[in-house]
Order: structure tokens, then C-alpha cells, then sequence
């Protein structure tokens, strides 16, 4: 099966941990969690998640249920040596008021990393021409940016868009990564996963499609001074 060779090539290049931007499941229902269970006993490394829209709302109705039963809240600040890792859950296409003041308390909170970045399913913002499929709610896209500028957050990670694409605002890098293994976008989009370097001074970011040597995207991106 190429999809557990694929997992196995990763997974022998000894990551520190994964992280996944949403959409394990197609559709937010307990039979779809329990073949989650199934798969995720397979995982060697730990795993961090922030839910997405198809895994965390059905028919416009939260079932937070399964996910949190797997991988506890829906947010989250952990520190990893150089890296900040913050979790935001906006699968809603917005954020809750207490989601809002939780980020908004948490990156105003001194870090001894030398990065921080933020993990979400929907982009805060989407890059191509005449055509939109970021955060739903862009008031509040516009206000996590601003949060983001001001506490000089390195890079935003997000998914959602069936697309490798990577915007800049303002000193923060935006990437969108969906091509984890759903129908692509376009024809000249290609499987992939971020593959993430991080010392005190670089944050390295490739986009590794297994079986091609050649990168997709490379990224270095300095610290944040």
C-alpha cells in the first residue's frame, strides 16, 4: 500500500512530532473516529491536531465529541526547545469571543523560543486571484493578523485549501498545505507534507512529495528579531 510506504518513509526520517491541520475525517461521525483510532496506532511519533471543518462540524452542528476524545482541547500552547507551537481551533471559518481572548492572552505571554508559529485549519488568508476560501469571517482574519504582526509570529500553518501556497504579510509567512492525501485542487498540485528544520536561529520549511527528490517549496525563515 503506498500510502503506508509513504507513512514509513516519513516516519524513518525521525520527526520530533507531527502535527496535522485538520480534516481526518471526512465526516464528523463516530464510525469515521473509530477508523481513526485504527490508523493513528500506527504513529510512532507524538501528534498534535487542530480540528477541521469536515471533522468537527456536520451538517453546520459541532460534534467535538470524537475529536476531543482522541486528542483532548481544541487549542493549545506547547513549547519544543527553539519552536512555540500555538493551536487555534477556527474550523468555524471564525473564532469564538473566549477563543479570541485566549490567543489574544497567550501571545502576549513572554516565550524563551526563538520562533513562535500558529497552526489552524482555515487559512487566514487566501492568495490566489478571484477566488476565496480562507477564513469565512474576515473581520476576525483580520484581527488574528494583527495579533500575529504585533507579537511577531514567525509563520502560520494552515490547510483546508487542497493547494501548496504561501503568502506574506507584514513579516508573517502564511503557508497552506492540503495536499496531505485528499483530491487536489488543480492538476499541477501534488501530494505532499511539510517537512520543518528548527534552530535557535532558521526555521526550515519543505514541502517533500514522496518519490521526488526535489522539494515542492523551501523556505528559510530567520528569527524574528
Amino acid at each position: 500500500d503506498r500510502a503506508i510506504a509513504d507513512y514509513d518513509k516519513a516516519i524513518a526520517l525521525k520527526p520530533d512530532f507531527a502535527l496535522a491541520t485538520g480534516e481526518l475525517a471526512a465526516r464528523a461521525t463516530p464510525l469515521a473516529y473509530r477508523r481513526r483510532r485504527v490508523m493513528l496506532r500506527r504513529l510512532s511519533v507524538p501528534l498534535m491536531v487542530t480540528p477541521g471543518n469536515h471533522d468537527y462540524v456536520q451538517h453546520r452542528v459541532v460534534h467535538a465529541q470524537e475529536i476531543r476524545a482522541l486528542f483532548g482541547s481544541d487549542h493549545g500552547d506547547v513549547t519544543m526547545g527553539p519552536i512555540r507551537l500555538i493551536l487555534l481551533n477556527n474550523s468555524w471559518g471564525s473564532l469564538a469571543e473566549s477563543q479570541f481572548e485566549w490567543v489574544t492572552a497567550t501571545l502576549a505571554r513572554s516565550t524563551a523560543a526563538s520562533h513562535t508559529v500558529v497552526f489552524c485549519h482555515k487559512p487566514i488568508f487566501d492568495p490566489r486571484e478571484g477566488t476565496y476560501y480562507g477564513m469565512e469571517n474576515r473581520t476576525h482574519a483580520q484581527l488574528l493578523h494583527g495579533l500575529f504582526a504585533k507579537h511577531g509570529v514567525r509563520a502560520v500553518f494552515s490547510g483546508h485549501i487542497h493547494s501548496l501556497l504561501t503568502t506574506e504579510h507584514d513579516g508573517v509567512t502564511y503557508v497552506i498545505s492540503g495536499g496531505g492525501g485528499s483530491k487536489l485542487k488543480t492538476s499541477d498540485d501534488m501530494h505532499h507534507y511539510l517537512w520543518c528544520e528548527v534552530t535557535s536561529e532558521s526555521l526550515d520549511i519543505k514541502a517533500v512529495t514522496p518519490g521526488i527528490s526535489a522539494p515542492l517549496l523551501k523556505l528559510s525563515l530567520s528569527r524574528q528579531t
